[in-house]
């Protein structure tokens, strides 16, 4: 990099962490909208009430979990929850894809949506920490 970069971004580490969650945020992002749509298009008059379950699961962890998990970042390395968290929240992602078909869907897209927002309380307040 040269001398006018940032000098956040001159770190090869801090570079790629911060790359590595752009993409990561971007990817749950673009699934929370998918799953928005999907939700939608797929009431047959009940959408918006699927939705709304939805959306109220998925900030749960947030609220209920914060101090606990303001906790686990004092007491864990950051790096290490940070990656946990993104290559967990892939599988769970992965998982989703794979069995769409063999799930009670519904229930499939609340439990993926539980468990992808609790990941992602770990991960905001832990790029925080990290930076």
């Amino acid at each position: 990099m040269s001398a006018s970069s940032p000098l956040l971004l001159s770190n090869p580490a801090i570079r790629f962490r911060w790359i590595g969650q752009a993409l990561s945020q971007a990817g749950t992002r673009m699934f929370q909208i998918a799953i928005t749509w999907w939700l939608l298009s797929r009431g047959n008059g009940s959408g918006g009430l699927r939705l709304a379950l939805f959306l109220v699961l998925c900030a749960l962890p947030g609220i209920l979990l914060a101090k606990k998990i303001g906790h686990w970042l004092d007491l864990h390395p950051t790096r290490s929850l940070l990656l946990a968290s993104d290559g967990l929240a892939f599988f769970v992602t992965l998982g989703l894809l794979i069995f769409w078909d063999r799930s009670g869907v519904f229930s499939a897209v609340l439990a993926t949506g539980l468990l992808l927002s609790f990941f992602q309380s770990i991960i905001d307040p832990g790029l925080n920490k990290a930076v």
